[in-house]
C-alpha cells in the first residue's frame, strides 16, 4: 500500500482483520459472470484446411536443433571483442576469485548482451540459456541462467561501481578519438528510475512522490552530436541535483581526449543556481543553463517589449538581470501561445483567453541564463541552440524504453548503481556500432527497437562446418546486405583472440 492511501484510507469497520487476509488472495479468479457465459468460440466457424497452418493440423515442438532468435547478435559480439570490452572488464573490474563456471568477465559480457537482445529483465535471461548463437559467440557452453546473472549483479559494491564507472570511461575513450582538435557540446539532464519496493537509498522524490512511488535520481551527461553517454550517476530519489553539478561536469570533462574541446555546455532548469551558474562562469566555455520564468522575468521583458519572432508561433527577448549574486547576465525569453487557452476546441466553443485581451496569460514561456562567453550570438541562434537539446530527451527515453533502465533489479543499493551502469554500457556500445559497422546504411539513425528487427534480433539457423561457422538468414531477407558490410568491417585487421 503506498505512503499516500495509509494517509488518506479510513480504517472501517468492514474491513477484514488482519487474520482473515491469509486465503483472501486464494478466491477463485473467475467471476460467477465468466461461469455462466455462452462459449466465445463458435464451433461452426472452424477453419480446418489442408493447405492453411490451423490449430487442427498443427503440431508445436521444441526440438530445432541450432536455431536462434538473434541472428545479428555474433557481429555485435564481434563489434565488443574488437572494442574491447571484456580486456577493459578484466583490468578494471576486480572480484575476488571464487569457484564458478563463469569468470566475471564472461558474465560482465553477457549482461551487456541480454541488454543489447532486450531482455530487460535479469530473470528473463533464461529465454538466451538454449540459444546456440550467444554461447558459441562468447566461447561458451550455454549462456548462464538468470540465478547467475542475478548474484553477479548483487555482488557489486560500491567500489565495484566505480570500477565498472572506469570500464566506461576506457571504452569511451576508445571509441572518441578524433584525429584533430573538434568542438564538441554537453548536455546535462536528471531523470527518475521508479522502483516498487523497499530498495535501499530509494526515496520519494519530487515528482512520484503523490502517486507514492519511491524512485532512484539518475543524472546523465551525454554528447550533444553523438549522443555518447559521457558519464552518469545513480543517486537517491529524494537529492536534489543542483549541489552536487560542479563536481558531476568535472567528472564529465575528465573523460573526454585531449582533442575534444568543449565549447558549450547545456542544461536543463534542475541545475540552475547562482552556485552553480558562478562555477560555471569559470569554466572556458559557454554555458546555456534553463530556469523558472519567474515574474520578475517576465515583468522585464513585458516592459521592453522587444520580442523578436524567429518561428510562426515562437518569439525569443533578451534582457540583462543581476541575480542574489549582484552579477548581472543575459537571460533568454521564450514564449509561444499555450494551445489550452488560445486554440478553440473541436466543438466550436471559443477560446477561453484571448491573446490580444490578456497578452501574458495566453503564452507559455521558457527562460535560459546565457554565459558572457556567448554575448556575440544572435537571440535566435542562442535559443535555437538550447531548444536542440530537447533530443536529449529521446536517448533518455531510449535508455528506458529500449535497454531497461527502469527494470533494477535488486534491493541493494550498490547493485542497482551496477546494474544501470551496464544499461548505458549497453546503450553506448550499441551506439558505436551503428556508427562505426553501418556505414552510410540508414538503419544507422534509427532507434534501438529498429536495429533489433533488421539485425541483432533475425531469426537465423547456425551449422557447424569443418572450419568455419555458417548462419543462415531466412531465405531472402532485406537485411543480408548490410550483414555482409558490417562482417567485412569488422573482419579488417587481425582477429582478436580472447
Amino acid at each position: 500500500m503506498s505512503r499516500w492511501l495509509r494517509k488518506t484510507l479510513p480504517l472501517t469497520v468492514d474491513m477484514r482483520p488482519a487474520d482473515r487476509y491469509a486465503g483472501a488472495w486464494q478466491a477463485d479468479p473467475v467471476p460467477e459472470w465468466l461461469a455462466s457465459q455462452p462459449s466465445l468460440l463458435q464451433a461452426h466457424c472452424q477453419t480446418d484446411r489442408g493447405d492453411m497452418l490451423t490449430p487442427y493440423n498443427t503440431q508445436y515442438v521444441a526440438d530445432g536443433k541450432g536455431l536462434s532468435a538473434y541472428g545479428g547478435m555474433s557481429l555485435f559480439i564481434a563489434f565488443t571483442q574488437k572494442l574491447g570490452l571484456g580486456a577493459a572488464l578484466r583490468r578494471h573490474l576486480r572480484f575476488a576469485k571464487r569457484r564458478s563456471d563463469y569468470s566475471p568477465t564472461q558474465l560482465g559480457e553477457c549482461l551487456v548482451d541480454a541488454i543489447a537482445c532486450g531482455i530487460s529483465r535479469i530473470e528473463n535471461t533464461n529465454l538466451l540459456r538454449d540459444d546456440p548463437l550467444l554461447a558459441a559467440a562468447r566461447g561458451l557452453t550455454t549462456f548462464p541462467d538468470h540465478a547467475t546473472v542475478h548474484r553477479y549483479i548483487s555482488a557489486f559494491t560500491r567500489p565495484h561501481v566505480a570500477q565498472l564507472q572506469k570500464v566506461a570511461e576506457t571504452l569511451f575513450g576508445q571509441a572518441n578519438r578524433p584525429a584533430k582538435r573538434t568542438r564538441v557540446t554537453l548536455d546535462f539532464d536528471a531523470t527518475d528510475a521508479v522502483v516498487y519496493g523497499q530498495q535501499e537509498e530509494a526515496a520519494f522524490g519530487h515528482k512520484n512522490a503523490r502517486a507514492g512511488h519511491r524512485e532512484y535520481q539518475i543524472e546523465t551527461c551525454f554528447l550533444g552530436s553523438s549522443r555518447d553517454v559521457v558519464h552518469h550517476q545513480v543517486r537517491a530519489g529524494n537529492v536534489n541535483s543542483g549541489p552536487g553539478f560542479p563536481v558531476f561536469v568535472e567528472e564529465s570533462l575528465a573523460r573526454l581526449s585531449a582533442e575534444m574541446v568543449v565549447w558549450l555546455l547545456r542544461a536543463d532548469a534542475a541545475y540552475f543556481s547562482v552556485e552553480n551558474v558562478r562555477a560555471l562562469d569559470e569554466k572556458p566555455f559557454g554555458y546555456l543553463v534553463g530556469c523558472t520564468a519567474y515574474k520578475f522575468l517576465l515583468d522585464k521583458a513585458y516592459a521592453q517589449a522587444c520580442w523578436q519572432r524567429i518561428s510562426p508561433e515562437e518569439e525569443v527577448c533578451s534582457i540583462q538581470h543581476a541575480f542574489r549574486d549582484g552579477v548581472s547576465r543575459r537571460v533568454l525569453i521564450a514564449r509561444h501561445p499555450d494551445p489550452k487557452q488560445t486554440r478553440p476546441k473541436q466543438n466550436g466553443q471559443p477560446a477561453l483567453l484571448e491573446v490580444s485581451a490578456c497578452a501574458r496569460e495566453g503564452y507559455k514561456h521558457f527562460a535560459c541564463v546565457v554565459s558572457d562567453r556567448l554575448a556575440h550570438l544572435s537571440n535566435n541562434r542562442l535559443w535555437q541552440s538550447y531548444a536542440g537539446r530537447s533530443n536529449l530527451e529521446n536517448a533518455i527515453k531510449e535508455s528506458k524504453l529500449g535497454f531497461g533502465l527502469e527494470a533494477l533489479p535488486s534491493k541493494r543499493f550498490a547493485a542497482n548503481q551496477a546494474y544501470a551502469g551496464f544499461v548505458f554500457l549497453a546503450y553506448n556500445l550499441v551506439n558505436w556500432f551503428k556508427r562505426y559497422a553501418f556505414g552510410d546504411d540508414p538503419l544507422g539513425h534509427r532507434q534501438i527497437k529498429a536495429v533489433r528487427q533488421w539485425v541483432l534480433c533475425v531469426p537465423a539457423l547456425i551449422e557447424r562446418a569443418a572450419d568455419h561457422w555458417r548462419v543462415r538468414l531466412p531465405e531472402g531477407h532485406p537485411s543480408l546486405p548490410l550483414f555482409a558490410r558490417i562482417q567485412a568491417f569488422l573482419a579488417q585487421g587481425k582477429p582478436v583472440v580472447t
